[in-house]
């Protein structure tokens, strides 16, 4: 039997309205897409967790899926979860972060950058808030 067919067939866990849930799509990028939203107020190691284990898997399609969760326009417009994730970024992946902080204001706002005060990229943050 395919992968797919055992994920399918294996009711582990439940939603939060009681019903057998999947507690694994055996995919970490689809996994977090799924479980983005309902993340808000949650415990901020879980969050990274399940970012770290994306990322691990396909950095580009975790990167993607971060920017859409903070996407104010057309995505889920999660303010605190992009926060909490590119705080993570910036001390630990700050090469990727870096890369990609031109993209912040873009998809939210020009103060989610002040969430880098105090990281390696404090700098760079402020140097395309003076731009603007």
């Amino acid at each position: 039997m395919s992968t797919l067919l055992n994920a399918m067939q294996t009711k582990n866990s439940f939603t939060e309205n009681g019903m057998p849930t999947n507690s694994s799509s055996l995919n970490h990028c689809v996994d977090l897409f799924f479980q983005i939203g309902a993340m808000r107020g949650q415990d901020k190691t879980r969050l990274i967790n399940a970012f770290t284990k994306a990322f691990g898997e396909n950095p580009l399609n975790a990167m993607r899926l971060l920017f859409w969760a903070r996407d104010v326009r057309g995505g889920a417009g999660e303010r605190q979860i992009f926060k909490d994730i590119i705080e993570y970024l910036a001390k630990n992946r700050t090469e990727v972060l870096s890369k990609n902080l031109n993209l912040i204001s873009e998809y939210g706002r020009w103060d989610d950058l002040l969430v880098l005060v105090g990281t390696p990229l404090e700098t760079q943050a402020f140097g395309l808030i003076s731009e603007a």
